[in-house]
């Protein structure tokens, strides 16, 4: 079981969930960066096992820490999913950038979103490698560690920079890579990094939290062009998430 005080927990976000899921994630901060460390000693033929034990040991401490705090809240995760029709659901994605993680490549998240009905409410997001913490809540803004975020301000048709998984249907005109992590491009585009990011075959757990950092960021999220404001909408659909000023154009050039 995970110990935490909560009031020791700063935040520039004066919000009890955002403080529960602040407070899980930086007590499992430090197990990540010691098991990516680990996994590079471990011979290729474990390195699978290894991997997947650790997706689970993640979650089921996320999972536990929040049944045991909050009562009558469901979870939604990759592994474990407890009374999920419930109103509210804490929504755990406890590896974002598994492939990554698996080679040893050092691009990795963890995240953790609340939602009532089918709004994300709040998430928060770590790349433990970075020390980056993400954290945005409704009307409340996104913020990358204590500083606020938004996205790109000025970008030109020709000179767009971002992420895209599949070459089939991304952008001809701009210059676009894969960070192989939905969630952390997404905290990218909430950031200013990159000004969109285009996902396929996504589920709820890779873009609930990145869906309100581009939000709260002031950026538009969408599926196969079409707004979403229903998150559960996304099932395997195509996920665009871009800056409001290339949304357009964008939209325009997908090849989808």
């Amino acid at each position: 079981m995970l110990d935490l005080n909560i009031e020791e927990i700063s935040s520039p976000i004066k919000s009890g969930k955002i403080n529960l899921m602040l407070g899980v994630l930086q007590k499992i901060e430090g197990m990540a960066c010691r098991d990516f460390k680990q996994n590079s000693m471990i011979l290729d033929k474990n390195k699978l096992d290894f991997v997947d034990r650790f997706e689970k040991r993640v979650e089921k401490k996320i999972a536990e820490f929040f049944l045991n705090k909050v009562k009558g809240d469901g979870i939604i995760g990759k592994h474990y999913n407890i009374d999920s029709t419930n109103e509210n659901n804490w929504v755990i994605n406890p590896l974002d950038g598994r492939a990554n993680f698996l080679r040893n490549i050092p691009i990795f998240c963890i995240s953790v979103a609340f939602m009532t009905g089918n709004i994300v409410k709040s998430c928060v997001v770590i790349n433990p490698l970075l020390g980056e913490i993400y954290q945005a809540e409704v009307e409340s803004g996104a913020y990358l560690n204590d500083a606020k975020i938004s996205v790109s301000k000025e970008v030109k048709e020709n000179k767009l920079f971002g992420s895209c998984t599949n070459e089939e249907v991304c952008i001809d005109t701009a210059n676009t890579r894969s960070l192989g992590c939905s969630t952390l491009s997404m905290c990218y585009v909430a950031s200013g990094r990159f000004d969109f990011s285009v996902d396929l075959g996504k589920e709820l757990v890779d873009v609930a939290a990145g869906a309100l950092m581009v939000t709260e960021a002031k950026g538009f999220v969408s599926k196969s062009g079409v707004t979403c404001n229903n998150i559960l909408g996304f099932g395997k659909q195509s996920l665009v998430s871009s800056s409001k000023m290339s949304k357009k154009y964008i939209q325009n050039n997908l090849k989808i």
